[in-house]
């Protein structure tokens, strides 16, 4: 199920502001998607995709590209979250 900003206000009776600021808030909360550049909206289950994706990086052979980069980036997350 898809719609555009206009048919969600149509629909529901919202005005568009408060229509777009509706999907903006579901979208931060990962129940809906759009693609790149378009004005169709998806919903979405939130993480519904993170095994697919874990399965990827746990397939990856090598993923580090640059060691030293990668253990400053390391370095600043557990600085970050003392």
């Amino acid at each position: 199920m898809s719609c555009t900003v206009e048919e969600l206000a149509e629909t529901t009776g919202l005005t568009l502001y408060a229509a777009e600021h509706s999907i903006y808030l579901a979208r931060a909360h990962g129940w809906i998607a759009n693609g790149m550049g378009s004005q169709e909206w998806t919903l979405t289950v939130p993480g519904e995709d993170v095994g697919l994706y874990e399965s990827f990086l746990e397939r990856a052979k090598n993923p580090v590209r640059n060691a030293a980069v990668y253990q400053k980036a390391r370095d600043r997350l557990a600085a970050a979250t003392r």
